[in-house]
């Protein structure tokens, strides 16, 4: 829609709709009104009268449910596509979801996430994300010549908190090394690749053989297996960057190596980590990692936790800046990183440290008077050099 000033106090009014073929249509119409206010107060009109091509019975729902179908088609992975049509069938259930995806209206939906919020006690990232699939679902028809304004856009959603974030400290971490001897050697190794190599449960999961280098110590993350409607599922990193080669410390892949030694007596299965000769179900691995941590009465530290503390063992060094980090991790961007570990991360890094204390050095109190004294000494010599004829004075 615009606004086009055509004369003193006369404009042409714009709005643009698609046919029900899809096709792209314009129509326009001149008024006189006085100021663009007005103008625009005669624009909304205006092009209320012209309907949306949306069939006037298509629903919130089957709207989103066509989002999900074109994601499907287009490659998304089968655990995203599940959990989108669990957020379809919650709006269904609450009653949005029946709505006329037409007639939405952003109060509507700032009422849904109050719901969300009060009523169903979900978290302001879930709730973000619930909207955010409602958002994509009227951008594509929107794109498609279907609808011409998405009630998402003026939408308020409540403000993200940072995610509270549980690791081991340096003396709970010697502990629970000390301890991890004592477990099965599939839990062993299975948490020193979350503490000391950062991987995820579902990358360390999808590790077979083939992955481990032996001579050069490396993994290759190429697939992450997980478990969805009662059967295994195995996929892709959800990003390029998680796919990787990574060096593995040896202490690590000697323990590797006496596993597989130990699979290959009684299994022919060729995964890493493994339950009685079958792979290892997630939920399975997660619990064990769990009891193990609470039996030693330290910090409740969770699978993925043990590779937070990764991340803080970095850090705490103070040998590797953000974007190491950032790099070590696997993230997408080094926002995620600082996103996440806001708090964790709290203490300057050593490469910023490095730089502060070299422009201390330079320009800080001390500095600023050694620089001071070379210029004296400087200014000193060059009015000896004029006075002598020399240097020209300045």
């Amino acid at each position: 829609m615009a606004i086009r000033q055509k004369g003193k106090n006369k404009y042409q009014l714009v709005v643009d709709y698609y046919d029900d073929e899809g096709k792209r249509r314009r129509h326009t119409q001149v008024v006189t009104c006085k100021g663009k206010k007005a103008a625009k107060d005669l624009l909304d009109e205006f092009a209320d009268s012209w309907e949306d091509a949306l069939p006037e019975d298509t629903t919130v729902g089957q709207l989103i449910q066509d989002y999900i179908d074109s994601r499907e088609l287009k490659g998304l992975k089968a655990n995203t596509i599940r959990n989108y049509k669990n957020v379809k069938a919650k709006m269904v259930e609450h009653g949005i979801g029946k709505k006329a995806a037409r007639d939405l209206t952003t109060y509507q939906i700032e009422r849904y996430i109050v719901h969300m919020i009060k009523e169903e006690k979900l978290s302001a990232k879930t709730v973000k994300n619930r909207i955010s699939l409602l958002r994509s679902a009227y951008d594509m028809a929107i794109r498609s010549g279907l609808l011409r304004n998405n009630p998402c856009t003026a939408v308020e959603l409540p403000k993200l908190k940072s995610p509270e974030i549980s690791i081991l400290s340096e003396n709970e971490i010697d502990l629970f090394m000390e301890k991890l001897s004592e477990q099965n050697l599939d839990i062993h190794v299975l948490c020193e690749l979350a503490l000391f190599c950062g991987l995820r449960r579902g990358e360390i999961l999808g590790l077979t053989s083939k992955d481990i280098n032996i001579d050069e110590s490396t993994i290759h993350i190429r697939q992450v297996r997980y478990w969805m409607d009662g059967h295994m599922v195995i996929e892709e990193p959800k990003t390029e960057k998680s796919k990787a080669t990574l060096s593995c410390p040896r202490f690590i892949m000697d323990d590797i190596v006496q596993l597989m030694e130990e699979h290959a007596c009684y299994s022919d299965c060729d995964y890493l980590i493994q339950y009685v000769g079958e792979p290892m179900k997630p939920d399975y691995a997660s619990n064990k990692v769990i009891q193990f941590i609470d039996s030693l009465n330290i910090s409740h530290v969770t699978l993925h936790g043990l590779r937070h503390t990764f991340a803080s063992m970095l850090n705490a060094s103070g040998e590797f800046d953000i974007a190491e980090i950032s790099t070590a991790m696997r993230h997408s961007n080094i926002t995620t990183t600082m996103n996440v570990y806001v708090d964790v991360f709290a203490g300057a890094t050593h490469s910023s440290k490095r730089i502060s204390g070299a422009f201390d050095e330079k320009y800080g109190k001390n500095g600023a008077q050694n620089g001071a004294r070379t210029m004296k000494k400087a200014l000193k010599h060059r009015r000896f050099k004029a006075l002598t004829g020399g240097e020209r004075g300045i």
